[in-house]
């Protein structure tokens, strides 16, 4: 069975996991686990339908912290939650967004969100997210998710073979650190994100499970190309952020109170929708656990580098 062909077929098992495919490019909604009786069996479904789909959404799962982290340790080993933010208390696995904060922040200095990739400026960034929407909008609040490995497969095969064997800068920016500042957290995994060098990794990546190739720059932390000009580096990258964020390439996801998804940190931009008012009420809370990841591998055309 092709990728695409395993996309779009919803898939039922024998131990009851529904998984319903939401696009031919990423993303799935599961149903059927219970969070008090995933056994290993189930585990292991999970883990495929996440390589296979590279996000997956439970609509009504509603973990409570403890849950959260369990439920993120079946898809690998932890690492900080976040570069910036400290932790909830009691629990170091966990960091929390309050929608309130950030329109303060962007009240102040007219930050928007953007397109990005968690942490790209390390040398290991995160494999992926664990995300509980605690409390969400009554409308508005949606995130939107871009399939790099998607983009990559649509590029004509001279753009693949020109962009395999790139290496692209990545750095914190200045957004980052102010925020590293504010909390007093302004370390990933030990070193000071202000002491963290300029950080390069393959434009092209093979993922470390399944061997796919993706788009491995992005909006958020990526400064320039290896060896170009600055003029020939924005061309470049502003080709590839036009073409990752193309609509076939994406999904946009209406959150629910407790919903919980799992999205590949290697495969997947995001991408918050600011159009509700932060600051006159409604709020957006939601919580991130983050997955280890390693130092991405090159992709060449035809395998690994």
């Amino acid at each position: 069975m092709s990728i695409l062909t395993s996309v779009l077929t919803s898939h039922r098992s024998d131990i009851g996991l529904d998984v319903r495919p939401l696009s031919t490019s990423l993303a799935a909604e599961v149903r059927g686990v219970d969070l008090a009786d995933i056994s290993d069996e189930l585990a292991t479904e999970l883990r495929i339908a996440f390589a296979r789909h590279q996000i997956l959404f439970f609509p009504e799962l509603r973990p409570t912290p403890d849950q959260h982290v369990t439920f993120a340790r079946l898809f690998g080993p932890l690492t900080r939650p976040s570069s910036v933010k400290p932790s909830v208390d009691g629990h170091p696995e966990i960091t929390e967004f309050d929608s309130r904060e950030l329109g303060e922040q962007r009240a102040v200095s007219g930050y928007r969100e953007r397109w990005h990739v968690d942490i790209t400026f390390a040398v290991e960034p995160p494999g992926g997210a664990v995300f509980h929407a605690v409390e969400v909008p009554a409308a508005g609040g949606d995130t939107y998710f871009a399939s790099t490995q998607a983009a990559y497969d649509r590029l004509s095969p001279p753009w693949q073979r020109f962009l395999d064997g790139l290496v692209a800068f990545h750095e914190p920016g200045r957004n980052i650190l102010a925020q590293a500042d504010k909390y007093g957290q302004p370390d990933w995994e030990g070193t000071s994100v202000h002491d963290i060098p300029r950080t390069e990794h393959p434009v092209v990546i093979a993922h470390p499970v399944t061997g796919r190739p993706g788009i491995f720059v992005n909006p958020g932390f990526t400064t320039g190309i290896k060896g170009f000009s600055e003029a020939e580096s924005r061309t470049v990258l502003d080709f590839l952020y036009a073409h990752v964020t193309q609509p076939e390439h994406t999904v946009r996801y209406r959150w629910r109170n407790g919903a919980v998804a799992v999205w590949d940190n290697r495969a997947v931009w995001h991408r918050r929708v600011v159009d509700f008012d932060e600051l006159g009420g409604a709020t957006r809370r939601v919580q991130r656990v983050q997955l280890k990841g390693d130092r991405p591998t090159a992709y060449a055309t035809g395998g690994l580098v």
